[in-house]
């Protein structure tokens, strides 16, 4: 089926992260309040979803790996939701800490006639007990031989910090086993240090610019400039590679030797929610598979491009990758 192809391989990902609930609360208006100039919206249904690092995770199975996820789930009301929706994607829990007197964070999303109105956060308040959670990691850590590689996704709250990350990165070295790095663009405080040995840290150009402290706008524009700022990156960080997803304009790679800039696709759609998780889990199947990395890129580039063409975050399915794969060699990508 060719190298888009993870179903044969069924690589397996030890995946670190936040889980968030995804809630949509769906309804339709035709009217308007005379409390405020607000729609009267009647309520139809309401549907939850993997968010957060759940989502990342849905990816990876959905496009033919195997994944086990390691994140915090409070004892509350949704608890047994969380496990449903993760069991339902065939998303192993048993790495999953349970916390006592703990929430969960949701995202909650209004739908009002087909358009998201407003989203509510609720973020975890309770303060984590790290000694309990560090003997977790270690009992975790203590058998990770049977993972093709590691990806962490920091999204900036409160479990990942510098210490579990560097508890990760120094059994996957002992180990032998590659770790990924995602951090998405909204995150501020990263839990990482020149110690921690990351293979490959991947983010999007807002992230780039983020971690760089810039706002240049032209900066995918300048292909020169891009490899002089990852490499300060490189350097600052002791990772041996940066990928850099950029919605339309493609994707950008540099490990210091090598660097590369795959061209974008123009989606119909164009709603980049969740295609960072779809490409992220490309990525990760493309490390673990060792695929060469220029085809590696494009198949991460067309993973992202794909989850474009959906509404909100969709799990894109092995099939559409590997004929989206198939079909990109015979068009290539215009930027």
């Amino acid at each position: 089926m060719g190298k888009a192809d993870f179903s044969a391989s069924r690589k397996k990902i030890l995946l670190f992260g936040d889980y968030i609930t995804d809630e949509y609360i769906i309804g339709e208006s035709n009217e308007l309040s005379y409390e405020a100039p607000i729609p009267i919206i009647k309520k139809k249904g309401t549907q939850y979803f993997t968010g957060g690092v759940g989502n990342l995770a849905g990816n990876i199975v959905s496009l033919g790996g195997e994944c086990d996820l390691v994140s915090i789930v409070g004892k509350d009301h949704l608890e047994k939701l969380i496990f449903s929706n993760l069991e339902s994607y065939a998303i192993g829990t048993k790495h999953i800490i349970k916390v006592k007197d703990r929430s969960n964070s949701i995202k909650t999303r209004i739908i009002c006639n087909g358009k998201q109105i407003v989203r509510m956060d609720e973020d975890v308040k309770e303060p984590l007990k790290y000694d309990e959670i560090y003997l977790a990691i270690d009992k975790i850590l203590a058998d990770i031989k049977g993972y093709d590689l590691i990806m962490i996704q920091d999204l900036g709250k409160d479990f990942l910090n510098t210490d579990i990350i560097e508890k990760i990165t120094s059994k996957a070295s002992v180990e032998g086993i590659k770790v990924i790095l995602d951090l998405p663009s909204d995150v501020s405080n990263y839990s990482i240090s020149k110690e921690n040995n990351i293979s490959i840290i991947k983010t999007n150009l807002n992230g780039f610019k983020r971690m760089l402290g810039i706002s240049l706008d032209s900066i995918i524009e300048d292909k020169e400039k891009m490899k002089k700022l990852s490499d300060v990156l490189l350097e600052k960080y002791g990772i041996s590679a940066m990928v850099v997803t950029m919605g339309m304009s493609g994707v950008f790679y540099n490990s210091g030797e090598e660097e590369y800039h795959i061209d974008g696709y123009e989606a119909k759609v164009f709603d980049v929610t969740g295609a960072g998780d779809s490409a992220a889990a490309a990525l990760a199947l493309c490390t673990a598979a060792d695929i060469e990395i220029i085809e590696g890129l494009k198949i991460v580039n067309l993973a992202g491009f794909l989850a474009c063409n959906y509404t909100g975050a969709v799990a894109i399915s092995a099939e559409e990758l590997v004929e989206g794969y198939s079909v990109m060699h015979s068009n290539p990508p215009t930027k």
